[in-house]
């Protein structure tokens, strides 16, 4: 458990690095690809809720990062953990709900579909159920290791 929990973490600190990165990278690549179909839509739009949901996405590397950190000290069931998870699962939901409304907006606005926007957002309210569904699991852990401390 401790080794994948370190290859999770180094995963995590290259996380970092690439939404960094992702932040120069993206409105060259859209640029490029916008000029390159000449009569395309204007993808630059994209940039405005990709810009909106960066933090949320260091904040939820910076809570996998403090979670694994928590499995390679065998510290597992703390109440930082859960803490953690719902964090992360506010997060998704708000990564979600962004790309759900510019989904929306920029269907009505301009009469196109970029059916892949709306499913990566479904994707990240799916990993809000998921963070969700772990928080209590970790919960119900964390309460029934403080009775068992407590009864010996």
């Amino acid at each position: 458990m401790k080794k994948s929990a370190k290859i999770t973490q180094i995963i995590v600190r290259i996380g970092y690095l690439g939404l960094t990165a992702s932040l120069f990278v993206f409105p060259y690549m859209l640029h490029s690809i916008s000029s390159g179909f000449g009569t395309a839509p204007n993808n630059i739009w994209l940039l405005v809720p990709f810009y909106f949901v960066v933090p949320a996405g260091y904040a939820a590397l910076v809570c996998i990062d403090k979670i694994m950190k928590n499995v390679i000290n065998e510290n597992i069931f703390d109440n930082q953990i859960t803490k953690l998870l719902k964090i992360i699962s506010w997060c998704c939901i708000y990564a979600g709900v962004v790309g759900t409304l510019s989904f929306l907006i920029v269907f009505v606005l301009h009469e196109y579909m970029m059916i892949y926007v709306l499913l990566l957002a479904f994707g990240e309210m799916f990993m809000a159920l998921i963070c969700h569904v772990l928080k209590s699991c970790f919960e119900s852990g964390n309460a029934l290791k403080q009775e068992n401390d407590l009864t010996i």
